[in-house]
């Protein structure tokens, strides 16, 4: 778990280097500052001010003609527009971050532009163009030794949820969770424990999927991870409402929609505002 302390202290060191590559003139520095924190902040749900660091990092680097920081700045808007429910926004930023990483032979972000392509398919429910975006890098042989080969394998689990493979999903979450870095059992990694406990749910199995689940919720808000936590509760209300449990399947619902009003309070662009709440409000539905 990461203690608060180290966000806090991360805050303060990226704004350091952000006023040092301003006082030295140095663009390329700052840039990827901007692109640091834009992570930052999305982690923690402040979707506003994520796409305005990414939106500022994209703008330097493409000053300076700073080919990776012009993909790398497009990649994680894409990414954005993705956890945003803007799929068609999110496609136009990643085609043209894969069509840089192309030329820049660059593997990290082929890998990072098309598992987020992937997802933006699935948001349109075009699962068979996120099974093709997939297919070009992934193989059965293909190894999780990497950030963004884990995040394609993690994507490609998520599209064997929506076509009805639970099965699959579930071999590829317990890989990824064998293959973590630095795993052990005491361990818990709030995105895998959500995928595996989806799959689980899906195979008929929600008392193993609600413990996952509230295992995922408790590191979550340890982490101060807004983004996924709306997620988990969403699904832990899932859970419940198969089981017969409404009153606890409510509560679960009725925070998640705490979280997703909150989280939309970060959006200043009202199109994209509104667009977050109809996609997320659309997952906070008892299951029939």
């Amino acid at each position: 778990i990461v203690p608060p302390a180290a966000l806090t202290n991360a805050h303060a060191d990226l704004e350091e280097a952000l006023r040092i590559a301003r006082d030295t003139s140095a663009p390329s520095a700052e840039s990827w500052a901007l692109w640091s924190l834009s992570l930052l902040h999305m982690g923690e749900g402040q979707y506003g001010r994520a796409l305005e660091a990414a939106q500022a990092s994209l703008s330097i680097a493409t000053s300076i003609g700073h080919r990776e920081w012009m993909a790398g700045s497009r990649s994680i808007l894409g990414h954005l527009y993705v956890e945003l429910f803007a799929a068609e926004e999110a496609q136009l930023q990643l085609t043209q971050a894969l069509a840089l990483a192309e030329r820049l032979h660059s593997q990290h972000w082929r890998h990072h532009a098309t598992a987020t392509l992937a997802g933006a398919c699935c948001l349109l429910n075009d699962l068979e163009q996120a099974q093709a975006w997939l297919d070009t890098l992934l193989s059965p042989g293909t190894p999780m030794d990497s950030i963004h080969k884990r995040a394609c394998w993690a994507r490609r689990a998520e599209l064997a949820l929506l076509q009805g493979r639970a099965p699959l999903a579930l071999g590829i979450a317990e890989r990824l969770i064998a293959s973590a870095p630095g795993m052990s059992p005491d361990k818990v990694i709030p995105y895998l424990w959500h995928l595996k406990a989806q799959a689980l749910a899906a195979m008929g199995h929600p008392e193993e999927a609600g413990s996952l689940l509230q295992a995922a919720v408790g590191n979550a808000q340890a982490l101060e991870a807004r983004f996924l936590l709306w997620r988990l509760h969403a699904s832990l209300g899932q859970v419940h409402g198969t089981m017969g449990q409404a009153a606890e399947a409510e509560a679960h619902f009725s925070t998640a929609r705490l979280l997703v009003d909150e989280l939309a309070d970060t959006i200043r662009v009202q199109a994209l505002r509104d667009g977050f709440l109809r996609g997320a409000h659309g997952l906070l539905r008892s299951p029939p």
